[in-house]
């Protein structure tokens, strides 16, 4: 992705409402389903300091209806001012436990909730459960934290052959940007301190549910992005110690507290950062990498 957006907070989602099964309207094979997205421009709200404050080409967004683990539908965008979304639906049919896409749809209610999940690093895979849809993206299979966002009380109407969504995406997650750097020369960036970092979820009748990357208190990968800036990495600040953690934020001076690795070739980069408590999901920071000639570079990375 070239202009890493926004800040984003860990996106759960939760239905409002039920199916209306006595609204049902049966979506014939012989008339074609016609999506209309709206759906928010995604940011770190008005922050100067957000590398990316929209969708980028090629961004998916998977969706749940009414809470139903057996189909979803996908959302790709395209760039397209005319058709800036470009919409999928897939159906559990049974076959080798895969979803399968179709050209025609299930019953759909005139109206109904509409939870949404999204995963900056791509999907690389979405698999059925009959009490939710399990979504791993390309960032958890290398145990890395992405940027996340979701919806949680989002709505959809159905009239005439046209299927409405009305969705907001809120950051699960804040935005690092690491300034002047280029992710062509092959940095990878770790990170510790109090905050939880994400990948990939499942979407649930209640909700969604995200997926951490290893535990609190140690070391995290992170998923890099490209933006006009340089780099960007996400992660979700504590706005309080979780359960047993507490003499450990102690130790590290309270909340507020980040550490970042940069991975070089050769060499590497540290950082740390204190006293930020009032940082949160949505927020951005942004902060110069080394200079050559200027920074001292670290060798090896501090353990």
């Amino acid at each position: 992705m070239k202009k890493i957006f926004f800040a984003l907070a860990a996106l759960v989602l939760a239905f409002t409402g039920c199916s209306q099964e006595e609204d049902a309207i049966q979506v014939s094979e012989k008339k074609a389903v016609k999506v209309v997205v709206n759906m928010d421009k995604p940011g770190f709200g008005e922050d100067a300091r957000a590398a990316r404050q929209g969708w980028e080409e090629g961004d998916e967004v998977i969706v749940v209806l009414d809470g139903k683990s057996n189909a979803y539908l996908k959302l790709t965008y395209t760039g397209n001012n005319e058709n800036p979304w470009e919409t999928a639906y897939y159906e559990y049919v049974g076959v080798d436990g895969d979803y399968v896409k179709q050209t025609s749809w299930q019953t759909i209610a005139s109206t109904g909730t509409a939870k949404a999940a999204y995963f900056s690093s791509g999907i690389r895979g979405i698999y059925y459960n009959a009490e939710y849809v399990s979504i791993k993206s390309n960032a958890e299979i290398f145990n890395r934290g992405e940027c996340v966002m979701t919806c949680e009380d989002g709505t959809y109407s159905f009239t005439d052959g046209v299927l409405t969504l009305n969705i907001t995406m809120i950051p699960q997650v804040a935005q690092f940007t690491i300034r002047g750097l280029d992710i062509a020369d092959g940095y990878s960036v770790g990170y510790e301190g109090t905050i939880d970092v994400y990948a990939g979820g499942k979407i649930t009748a209640g909700g969604v549910e995200l997926n951490p990357v290893g535990e609190p208190g140690i070391e995290y990968g992170a998923w890099v992005h490209d933006n006009k800036d340089g780099i960007s990495i996400y992660a979700s600040p504590w706005q309080e110690a979780p359960d047993g953690f507490e003499e450990a934020v102690d130790q590290q001076g309270g909340l507020g507290f980040f550490c970042f690795y940069l991975y070089g070739t050769d060499n590497g980069y540290y950082r740390d950062f204190s006293g930020r408590s009032t940082l949160k999901n949505g927020d951005a920071v942004i902060f110069d990498g080394p200079t050559p000639g200027v920074n001292i570079w670290i060798t090896p990375i501090p353990q």
